[in-house]
């Protein structure tokens, strides 16, 4: 039977919109909403001190470095990452 793809997903929306949703995570290991960003935030605080000591890196180098870690974790250079 042929249908119109349009009224079918209208349809479609209406009846999964009026059913529960649950949201799982597979592979997230155990642990509250803020000892998973903490243990995050401490694990790019770590990558962010190897950088720092890196003699391997210049000035500007060692800035890039540090915004692809915070970029990495969610986050972004902010408003003074517009080079």
């Amino acid at each position: 039977m042929e249908h119109d793809g349009a009224f079918f997903k209208d349809l479609l929306i209406e009846v999964l919109s009026r059913q529960e949703v649950k949201v799982t995570f597979e592979n997230l290991t155990t642990g509250s909403p803020n000892e998973i960003v903490e243990k995050t935030c401490f694990q790019a605080l770590q990558k962010i001190r190897a950088v720092l000591d890196s003699d391997d890196l210049q000035d500007f180098e060692c800035i890039e470095e540090i915004i692809m870690i915070l970029e990495g974790v969610g986050s972004n250079g902010g408003s003074r990452h517009d080079f």
